[in-house]
């Protein structure tokens, strides 16, 4: 049955659907948006890995600078081109400007964006760090549902008192994902 739909689904008939040609022109249309993006997040990320640092009670002379340099990649080199990209598809697939499509693009993006990001972040930084892929299966196995469980705590937590932040450790998980719960 599975190879009957394959069949079925051509690739002349898959680059020619409305969605496909939607993603396309998006797409083209995002390439600004790739580049600002990555200028962003190739501070915004190194930013945060500095204030954890003094948060952790680091000087400026004991700031870890390669750290802050993964961060630096890390931010510009995965997270500004997949986010960019999970924009695209949500742009595509919800065009409409409304609450309706926002929150829809919220739910959507936090049940396949925000795993694979996440997943994504564990395994690429323990990568980074040198440690190798068994560490990275590791570090992805011993984080990845804590912090992806937070998120929604915290979601829930905001929308009852009126989204004010009331305790420092939940303003920093949203500064800086290493933030989140070891």
């Amino acid at each position: 049955r599975i190879r009957e739909c394959l069949r079925r689904m051509s690739l002349r008939k898959i680059i020619t659907s409305p969605v496909w040609r939607k993603c396309g022109k998006h797409a083209y249309e995002s390439r600004k948006q790739l580049i600002r993006g990555m200028i962003s997040y190739s501070v915004i990320w190194p930013a945060g890995s500095l204030v954890q640092q003094k948060i952790e009670g680091r000087n400026l002379n004991d700031v870890d600078l390669i750290r802050v340099a993964r961060f630096c990649v890390w931010g510009c080199l995965f997270v500004a081109p997949t986010l960019t990209i999970w924009m695209t598809i949500a742009r595509a697939i919800w065009p409409q400007n409304n609450l309706r499509s926002a929150l829809t693009k919220a739910l959507v993006e936090q049940v396949t964006y925000t795993p694979f990001a996440m997943t994504s972040f564990y395994f690429g930084m323990t990568v980074l760090e040198m440690k190798g892929v068994e560490a990275a299966k590791k570090e992805v196995a011993d984080k990845f549902l804590p912090t992806y469980k937070q998120g929604p705590k915290d979601l829930i937590g905001h929308l009852r008192t009126g989204l004010h932040l009331h305790s420092p450790h939940k303003t920093l998980w949203h500064l800086s994902p290493t933030s989140g719960p070891e």
